[in-house]
């Protein structure tokens, strides 16, 4: 190769390095004001705030930097080392890392929520679906973030031999059914007593045990093998016996101090956190002649510690379950309400509120990001068990203009639903009941405020079904 045919190679590899990093240091403040107005949209903040930041730091800022540095070199006669554009895209691109690092150390805790909840608010009302996927999955680079601010406090109460990190899951159970209009005519009439959605009833097991075959979780675990000899209903009785028998520690969880989570500790003293419940799951299940793992992970709308519940192999197919969320509510204090929402849940289901750290633990065949499962409507598995199937909104928190929004249904089995509008994002706010229409399928709620409203679903039962943040605007 000739000296000039190398230099014009040099010539144009610097001149391509030069032209990528400028783009890097123009492309920085968008990055800021994207974070920046996302985060606005999540805090109900002023979206032009971090809009005029970013053209404050570019171009304002570095022009203003470079006129003081011509002023301060005024009268020197010595050239500049840089030429004008090096110094524009250096002093661009500091000022933005600046303006970037800000808002990360600002809100480490609340960066990815925001983006992969409101980080397309710019598309509102259009289509645009590559667009969307293009910020979506921007968005998921910042995972990171998330999992560095929200480390899981109950992974270290687990014994790691108890997640199954080597557990090969090659196929899974699905429950689900959609019962037909003529199959239902009383909303008790979607329990079963085989598969989900289970009949809210303790096990029979649960109640006959003798005592002094409460000892041990192995015990425990005996006597149901013994005495149960369907796989399915053995796993409901392991499930119904934690659920039933152990109350949720409110005071470890509020001082998080916690004591040992061990199956046994738990079933002498009878108070745990989700460690503790999914491990004295895990013991009795191993014990019933079941196979069964804790799976840790992530919840939507509850504590920003993690979670923990189980997963259990039945003739060859894997179910999730908790008996934690099934054994009642925190408060002020642990309020017992037993239930089998989260027994053998079907897959999809049980990840409109849980998402595993391990994405085999979706038992997916196509696992969903997280920033796909913070998108998701906020809906529990009773939403899914009356037959329910939300057609808007589809996302977990939206923006309207005005002060009403609707949701559309389909209530297949005609069954009663209604809903309450409440202002802010709490249950304690001021309420009002929302209009229902004919056959259910149709819900118009006013909005009590602008900014954030919540719209909560209830069903036949009178519980939570699910529930929409609403910006008004």
């Amino acid at each position: 190769m000739s000296e000039s045919k190398r230099s014009l190679g040099w010539v144009l590899v610097a001149g391509t390095a030069k032209l990528g990093f400028a783009l890097f240091a123009v492309a920085t403040p968008l990055l800021g004001v994207w974070i920046g107005s996302s985060l606005a949209k999540a805090l109900d903040g002023p979206v032009w705030l971090p809009i005029a930041a970013g053209a404050l730091c570019f171009p304002v800022l570095p022009l203003l930097w470079e006129g003081i540095g011509r002023w301060r070199r005024r009268g020197r006669t010595k050239p500049a080392i840089l030429t004008l554009f090096d110094r524009m895209v250096l002093r661009t691109l500091a000022i933005n890392l600046v303006f970037v690092g800000g808002l990360l150390g600002l809100y480490p805790s609340t960066v990815f929520t925001a983006l992969s909840e409101h980080g397309d608010w710019m598309l509102e009302g259009q289509e645009s679906p590559w667009a969307r996927d293009t910020l979506h999955a921007a968005a998921d680079r910042m995972q990171w973030l998330h999992e560095l601010t929200h480390p899981n406090a109950y992974e270290e109460l687990i014994d790691p031999e108890a997640t199954g990190e080597d557990v090969d899951v090659t196929d899974w159970g699905d429950f689900s059914r959609k019962p037909s209009s003529d199959d239902i005519d009383d909303p008790q009439d979607v329990f079963r007593n085989d598969a989900w959605p289970f009949e809210p009833q303790v096990h029979p097991l649960v109640r006959a045990i003798p005592a002094d075959q409460q000892k041990t979780p192995e015990a425990v675990g005996r006597y149901f093998a013994e005495h149960e000899v369907d796989p399915i209903r053995r796993l409901k009785a392991v499930h119904d016996f934690v659920a039933d028998r152990t109350a949720y520690d409110v005071r470890a969880l509020r001082t998080m101090t916690f004591p040992p989570q061990d199956a046994q500790t738990v079933l002498d003293t009878g108070v745990a956190v989700c460690a503790g419940y999914s491990q004295l799951v895990k013991a009795i299940g191993d014990a019933a002649g079941l196979e069964v793992v804790v799976v840790v992970g992530k919840t939507r709308g509850g504590s920003d510690l993690g979670h923990a519940w189980n997963a259990a192999k039945i003739d060859g197919k894997w179910y999730l379950l908790d008996a934690t969320w099934d054994a009642g509510s925190v408060g002020e204090a642990f309020n017992k309400r037993f239930g089998t929402r989260y027994l053998m849940t079907p897959p999809d289901v049980f990840l409109y509120d849980h998402f595993p750290d391990d994405p085999k633990w979706q038992l997916r065949d196509e696992p969903l990001s997280m920033g796909d499962f913070l998108r998701r409507p906020d809906l529990e598995p009773s939403f899914f068990s009356y037959g329910f199937e939300l057609v808007s909104p589809d996302r977990s928190a939206i923006t309207v203009q005005g002060r009403s929004v609707s949701l559309s249904l389909k209530n297949p089995n005609g069954l009663h639903v209604h809903a309450q509008s409440y202002a802010g994002d709490s249950w304690d706010a001021p309420s009002t009941r929302c209009e229902v229409g004919k056959g259910g399928e149709r819900i118009t709620c006013p909005l009590q405020q602008e900014g954030p409203n919540l719209v909560v679903m209830f069903g036949p039962d009178n519980m939570n079904m699910g529930q929409v943040l609403v910006t008004a605007r």
